[in-house]
């Protein structure tokens, strides 16, 4: 995934959120190694991507939220 903004790439996607019973996606969940020891992951709703392509997806600027591990 790449943030439109700046062009950063922001990582792989590493977990799906989906509501039941309409079982429609209600968030990504996109993770990327900083160093040995710290990850980040940053959930991404349906919403904030702005094109899918073969092996890259487009964010649009605004990030909902960061979460570190």
């Amino acid at each position: 995934m790449i943030n439109l903004a700046d062009g950063k790439k922001l990582g792989r996607i590493t977990d799906l959120e989906i509501s039941f019973p309409c079982n429609k996606v209600v968030s990504f969940t996109v993770s990327s190694t900083l160093g040995s020891f710290c990850q980040e992951s940053i959930k991404i709703t349906p919403c904030e991507i702005e094109r899918v392509g073969e092996d890259t997806i487009l964010i649009k600027p605004c990030i909902a939220e960061t979460i570190k591990e």
